[in-house]
């Protein structure tokens, strides 16, 4: 991984410090939206420190600067932070937040007063802003500030990349599954219950659903930079124009366009006409606006500060989270695509290693998975990265292999492949570790410890009202019993042909995701791991790990209510699905004849047949995974929930493999 010099930079950045008279200067990762993935433009964080990680935060003191993140990212940000940076390791024991890091760095000292923290008041939440300025209050720093011109930017100069400008493009309702106009509708109806004026709309994927169109401007996230206004009576989407076709103007008949500057503008002229308006002791109270808890900090202020606004979890991103069925029959179509296209990968790469002895680097096998998955229907592009990554890269989490800097692949090693698509009628998040040596017992112990946690969360039943942050321990509890943990979380929302992280539910320990309980309609992950540098490997369950929060159908009875009270964790067909689901409902799973299998999984078969991966099950955890010999159902080929077609690796307790095709489970 490449480490930048930062000392130009920062020294440019103090001198611009000095001139607006802040002493310290806050940096997040996140755009103007909020985004988690952010175009290029908007890549502060990763300029001004060099770490080129999802999530951080920098801040820059005149003669300190630190760069705070998670456990995802200590390994990559060890590595590409250059000497200038101290390095916070976000929830670690006695490693203070950034924002208490920042507080403290304001704090009065050798006869000085308490000093100036700055922000671009457009990168940052209204909450956010409140918590550090509160923070930095009780240290005694003197104030956080709002500098309306991003100080990063203007270090960047003339080298930073300018805002995309991609095609907004509909998306037809045989994928969205309802007219835009019946769910504005239905945020309508929220704005009366609350008695709210508008809400204002500024999370790029919710405006994307909203609307039922798609974009190019930030890679891998099929989003368009725009805001949206929400009245009981008007629509107004603020978006280029130049960016809509025809189609696209006439799919928004009803909705005003205006320029995506205009907003702040516009927001506020809108805060003030209601400020202006006459007195009337009989009237109701004045109604307030609506934003997101991750709105801006700039927006807040546009309608006239924390008094006039009400900040909410976005009633938009709640209703995206539950997928209609029209989306949920996208999800599963997409996955069985998906599925082929890494089945045809895996066998590729098998026989390229080790029939072969080809020698292939990450980036190689990353780039023959895109050629693999861009030839079926459908597909769109990727949805993240491809984390193509051997021996000890496969224990940095979220590793990005680079061309020319990345390792060969070895056999004799474990090899994750963490990986993902966007497709027309889906988004799909897959993960891999496997091994085509003789994996060690120590690998095959943490490998079978975080299958059973998988096992565990897949199979789990729960009331209504349960939350993701209550399931997490389910899947830790194996690692946890034998001293081991994972510094990620267990599973994250998936949107439709939108983001591969979608909130607001999850399964971790984030206190977000006790605020939101799970709900039949969600798609979320079930991705336990266990990360060990020393044996460098990064290990995760051979299973697919996208679910479908299912209802009453699924859920026996159960002393704790009415089944339709419960609802539970189910694979989609080809995510997984342990054979003894069906047994348990009195289902045979019998074989299927090769016609009933897909003409492209078919050509597969004799490379399935003649070797297969070998498994990495501890020997004393066999019988629990199987019905006397281990059972894994892997990718499906076929199509439909009661008729799918899934790959079977049958592993005895001698440890050999056999591929099997069964279906009907």
């Amino acid at each position: 991984m490449e480490t930048v010099n930062t000392t130009a930079r920062l020294q440019k950045l103090r001198e611009l410090m000095r001139q607006h008279k802040v002493d310290l200067y806050i940096v997040p990762s996140e755009d103007a939206h909020s985004s988690e993935y952010i175009a290029h433009t908007d890549a502060r964080r990763e300029f001004i420190s060099g770490f080129t990680g999802s999530a951080g935060t920098a801040i820059i003191s005149l003669d300190k600067a630190a760069l705070a993140t998670d456990g995802r990212y200590f390994n990559q940000a060890s590595k590409q932070l250059d000497g200038n940076w101290e390095l916070l390791k976000q929830g670690l024991q006695d490693v203070p937040t950034w924002q208490e890091w920042t507080a403290d760095q304001s704090a009065p000292g050798d006869g000085q007063s308490g000093k100036v923290v700055g922000v671009d008041p457009t990168i940052v939440t209204a909450p956010d802003a409140k918590k550090l300025q509160d923070k930095i209050k009780k240290k005694g720093g003197k104030e956080l500030v709002a500098i309306a011109e991003n100080l990063v930017d203007q270090v960047w100069g003339a080298d930073k990349p300018s805002r995309p400008n991609e095609p907004a493009r509909v998306l037809g309702q045989e994928y969205a599954g309802r007219k835009f106009q019946d769910k504005i509708e239905e945020l309508r109806k929220e704005l009366d219950k609350k008695k709210a004026a508008a809400f204002v709309v500024s999370m790029l994927d919710e405006i994307a659903w909203l609307f039922n169109m798609r974009g190019n401007d930030i890679p891998y996230n099929p989003v368009f930079f725009s805001y949206a206004v929400v009245t009981p009576t008007t629509v107004t989407l603020y978006i280029d124009e130049s960016k809509l076709d025809e189609k696209a103007k006439a799919h928004l008949m009803g909705v005003t366009i205006r320029p995506y500057e205009e907003i702040f503008s516009d927001i506020a002229s809108l805060a003030n006409s209601d400020k202006d308006s006459p007195a009337d002791a009989s009237a109701a109270p004045k109604k307030k606006y609506l934003v997101s808890t991750k709105a801006s900090w700039a927006l807040q202020r546009a309608l006239g500060g924390e008094s006039n606004v009400d900040e909410v979890r976005s009633p938009v991103g709640d209703a995206k989270a539950i997928k209609n069925p029209t989306e949920l029959e996208g999800m599963r179509a997409c996955h069985i695509r998906d599925g082929a296209a890494l089945t045809e990968f895996f066998a590729w790469l098998e026989d390229e290693l080790i029939t072969k002895q080809t020698k292939l680097d990450e980036v190689q096998a990353a780039d023959k998975l895109e050629q693999i998955r861009s030839k079926h229907d459908k597909y769109m592009g990727l949805s993240f990265d491809t984390i193509s990554s051997t021996g000890e890269n496969a224990a940095v989490i979220h590793y990005k292999p680079e061309p020319g800097a990345c390792s060969i692949i070895d056999p004799s090693k474990v090899y994750l492949c963490d990986s993902g698509a966007q497709y027309l009628d889906g988004t799909t998040d897959t993960t891999r570790t496997l091994h085509f040596g003789e994996p060690s017992a120590m690998e095959k112990e943490s490998y079978t410890l975080v299958l059973k946690g998988h096992i565990a969360l897949d199979q789990a039943v729960f009331p209504k009202g349960t939350s993701g942050f209550a399931l997490d321990t389910l899947a830790r509890q194996y690692l946890w019993q034998n001293g081991l943990e994972y510094r990620h979380g267990t599973g994250h929302g998936i949107g439709s042909y939108l983001n591969v992280h979608e909130g607001p539910i999850g399964i971790g320990t984030r206190i977000q995701y006790s605020e939101v309980p799970l709900a039949v309609g969600n798609v979320i992950s079930n991705e336990p791991g266990q990360e060990k540098p020393c044996l460098t490997a990064h290990f995760s369950p051979p299973t697919l790990h996208l679910q479908q929060l299912l209802g009453n159908h699924l859920a026996p009875k159960m002393p704790l209510g009415d089944p339709s009270q419960l609802g539970r964790v189910a694979f989609f067909p080809q995510l997984a699905l342990q054979h003894h689901i069906a047994a348990h409902e009195g289902r045979a799973t019998p074989r299927l004849p090769e016609t009933a299998i897909s003409r492209h999984a078919l050509d597969l078969l004799p490379a399935l047949r003649e070797g297969g991966l070998r498994a990495l099950f501890a020997e004393d955890c066999l019988g629990e995974v199987g019905d006397g010999s281990t059972v894994h159902v892997d990718y499906c080929v076929g199509e439909g929930l009661q008729g799918a077609i899934l790959r079977v690796l049958r592993f005895g307790r001698g440890g050999g493999g056999e591929f099997g095709w069964h279906g009907e489970l």
